[in-house]
């Protein structure tokens, strides 16, 4: 339950992570206290990004590796931690909470590893996202994307919202047992139809850049 709730499937080989929920801490009997307000996470963590985009940001395959490590690390933390908390809602509570903690523990580690220009352009890349997360997995494709134009934004933007209604309109409609059987593969099929709507609204160069944003490798164009 809380692996799924810390890490998603959307990019291969990628942890998505969620946003942590508001935990106020217990007031003492002796003097109450007003809740603390919980750290910000950001839209898109760093430990997220696919290649693509930290090659976007200017990272050094040296960089890669290490923010792999981290990643991997904060991977193998958490599954730790699911295994201690169990089955029970209170071991499970518990574990979410440390897990969200080590999470924002490695963002920050990860985002040390990082030249002041680089932030910059993450800082971009984290005010993009909350446009484009409706276009599922092809959003992280997208973030790998450069010298995106207002139009071409307003257009992925546009396509993102359509997506996100006709992905809640296959859930919704799914009423029957065979219906709900049928959702995975209508979802791959609008992920598809979707990644390549976006093709059609870059331009050659960019269409390279989001078909190798996965790809640990640098596009050949950019060699």
């Amino acid at each position: 339950m809380v692996f799924g709730l810390l890490f998603g499937a959307s990019v291969p080989g990628y942890a998505q992570t969620a946003r942590p929920r508001p935990i106020a801490p217990k007031p003492s009997v002796a003097a109450p206290v007003a809740p603390v307000a919980p750290v910000a996470a950001p839209a898109v963590s760093l430990l997220q990004l696919p290649p693509g985009a930290l090659r976007r940001m200017g990272c050094t395959l040296a960089q890669m590796a290490k923010l792999g490590s981290i990643r991997q690390r904060l991977q193998d933390e958490t599954q730790k931690l699911i295994e201690v908390g169990g089955t029970e809602q209170d071991g499970v509570s518990k574990a979410y909470v440390k897990a969200q903690a080590a999470r924002l523990k490695a963002e920050g580690e990860a985002v040390k590893q990082l030249s002041l220009p680089q932030r910059q352009v993450l800082t971009q890349i984290q005010s993009e996202f909350p446009r484009l997360e409706s276009l599922g997995a092809s959003t992280y494709r997208v973030l790998a994307v450069t010298r995106i134009t207002p139009d071409q934004s307003n257009r992925l933007k546009a396509l993102s919202e359509a997506t996100g209604k006709r992905r809640q309109e296959i859930v919704t409609r799914a009423k029957s047992e065979a219906e709900r059987k049928q959702v995975l593969t209508r979802m791959r099929a609008l992920e598809s139809e979707t990644a390549a709507a976006i093709k059609k609204l870059l331009a050659p160069e960019q269409q390279t850049q989001f078909d190798q944003a996965l790809t640990l490798a640098p596009p050949a164009a950019s060699r």
